[in-house]
């Protein structure tokens, strides 16, 4: 290669440069078919390994191997079709098989007629800063899934706060899970007190694909037939193993527990490429487990990818833990309160009708109570209460309560008095109890009855007069049980009496009833609307018909218990 300059340069010189400097170039023949290359400067040689003489004579593909990409081949081939310069960066392989990556420039030379003749190549070997530049990248993919798998776990914690039922937290755990890391999933749960094993399935796309939710509902009538013991899940339920990862189900089948049968092929059908298997696990056994699938177009799942299920599945196991020993507490309460409540006597000139319901929601057990009990006198005492606390304590705390009252009331003392006697026993003997209480005598008159009454804090019952009108009994009004302790020598709590005509009725209940009727009102409106919905009934309508309306308002469900008592003066 020679040229001629006007300039005074010697016309080998630029020759000379080319063979001495160290950038790799190429000389590829525009003429001959197939762009042979007529020339290489020792610096390909140096670069490539190939000599002048092995490199002569050929198309440069001989530099391209499995790796390069065919993006790359389809962008120089464009640009040389159309005669047309271009650069880019692409994987080539040196005489010896080492990759490197070449950035490529490529430009067409023309002849004085505009023709071209030739395309020269400058090569420069960038596999240092290639490598820099991916590396930036994985750091930063790594750094993305780090915070995607934190964000996943904070809003799984963040979903399970409160959460106390088993099925609402495997709900919440299928709903993380599923799209952000698995295109579907089993948990299996073995029920409580029982080794049958239920299971809950979900799949990314059970709500826009109907196909894909009846294969979820044959899955799970496989399942519940008869869990395979060479399932995944059946050996980490049993403790077999404690976990599983299978990256490629396709290359062992038998280790995901596929075979062929019509469970395998229901799973194939869903799509299943990877998995992984991780316990649920409280403090002393394993109570379930979490399959996790991806399918063909998720990428393999990974050791990470196990870490993380663990994690989840740790924190999911504490917290069914937590709701197993919930519902234990809360049926021991339950029945503990069934137990202390008393029957409904029978009194003479008196009808009596009682109800108690416990909460609906996630509330636990309460100290809601009601009793009707005869007096030495002859008199009948009415009460209604409710023990602070959704507990097993707070259920305890009323039965002591309300023997409490009964025993100070059996004279007949005046209801504040009784209250006054229960709160000073509660500060004397150091019981850290508080409770609402409304306490009140029914004594016969010639007319109907006088009643007299005390409230600790309590809502204030109904008085149905015989017409039908209502209104709402809030005198005698005094600070809650439980406070005597606070108050050293503070005011007797007050009484309030009226008559009651023949045919009067009166309604007591607690503030889970106001919670039901008025959610969203205070306690004043709420007892007013409970005040309306007594009045509304039929003039005739007897106690047990007064009552069952007032708990049918709870009908939607119940933040708290309900006690109500309606005692009607015949």
């Amino acid at each position: 290669m020679t040229s001629g300059s006007g300039l005074g340069i010697d016309p080998t010189l630029l020759d000379r440069a080319m063979l001495a400097t160290s950038t790799s170039f190429t000389i590829a023949d525009a003429l001959q078919d197939d762009l042979p290359l007529v020339w290489v400067n020792a610096a390909f040689t140096a670069t490539t390994g190939y000599s002048f003489d092995e490199a002569v004579g050929r198309n440069c593909r001989f530099l391209q191997g499995p790796g390069t990409s065919r993006d790359a081949l389809a962008q120089i081939r464009s640009a040389v079709a159309g005669q047309r310069p271009v650069t880019v960066t692409l994987l080539n392989y040196r005489k010896d098989g080492t990759p490197f990556w070449n950035e490529l420039a490529i430009a067409p030379i023309r002849d004085a007629d505009g023709q071209v003749t030739h395309f020269v190549g400058v090569q420069a070997d960038v596999t240092a800063r290639v490598e820099v530049q991916r590396a930036r990248d994985d750091a930063l993919v790594q750094a993305e899934v780090s915070a995607g798998r934190l964000t996943l776990l904070a809003d799984f914690t963040a979903r399970l706060a409160g959460s106390l039922e088993a099925d609402e937290i495997v709900s919440q755990l299928v709903d993380v899970l599923v799209p952000r890391m698995a295109s579907w999933v089993v948990v299996h749960l073995y029920d409580d007190g029982e080794r049958a094993v239920r299971s809950t399935a979900k799949h990314e796309r059970m709500d826009s694909d109907p196909a894909v939710a009846e294969l979820l509902r044959d899955l799970d009538r496989a399942i519940a037939e008869n869990l395979p013991n060479s399932l995944p899940a059946a050996r980490v339920l049993r403790g077999e193993i404690p976990s599983a990862l299978i990256t490629d189900v396709a290359a062992h089948p038998r280790a995901a527990g596929l075979y062929d049968d019509d469970r395998s092929g229901i799973a194939r059908r869903l799509g299943i490429s990877s998995m992984l298997v991780v316990p649920l696990r409280t403090r002393s056994r394993v109570v379930g487990s979490i399959s996790v699938v991806g399918d063909g177009s998720r990428r393999p799942f990974g050791q990470a990818d196990l870490d993380l299920a663990l994690e989840l599945a740790g924190r999911a196991g504490l917290m069914l833990e937590n709701s197993m020993l919930y519902e234990r507490e809360r049926a021991a309460a339950g029945t503990l309160q069934r137990s202390l409540m008393p029957r409904v006597p029978t009194l003479p000139g008196l009808t009596v009708a009682a109800e108690y319901l416990t909460a609906t929601d996630e509330a636990a057990v309460g100290g809601d109570w009601y009793d009707v009990f005869a007096l030495e006198s002859g008199a009948v005492g009415i009460t209604v209460g409710d023990a602070m606390g959704h507990n097993f304590d707070s259920a305890a705390a009323m039965g002591k309560l309300s023997t409490m009252l009964r025993s100070y009331a059996w004279t007949g003392a005046e209801p504040g008095r009784v209250l006054d006697a229960v709160d000073g026993l509660l500060a004397g003997t150091g019981l850290e109890y508080l409770a609402t209480c409304c306490y009140g005598t029914i004594r016969r008159v010639d007319s109907g009855a006088r009643f007299a009454y005390s409230s600790a804090g309590h809502p204030a019952p109904v008085l149905r007069d015989p017409d039908g009108r209502t209104r709402l009994l809030d005198d005698g009004r005094g600070a809650m049980l439980g406070v005597a302790k606070l108050r050293p020598g503070g005011p007797a709590r007050p009484n309030a009496e009226v008559d009651l005509p023949r045919g009067s009725t009166l309604i007591f209940f607690t503030d889970g009833l106001t919670d039901s009727v008025g959610p969203d009102l205070d306690v004043s409106e709420a007892m007013q609307r409970v005040a309306r919905i007594v009045a509304e009934q039929p003039v005739r309508a007897e106690p047990r018909d007064i009552v069952a309306t007032l708990v049918k308002q709870s009908d939607g469900g119940r933040i708290d218990d309900i006690a109500v008592i309606a005692v009607r003066i015949d």
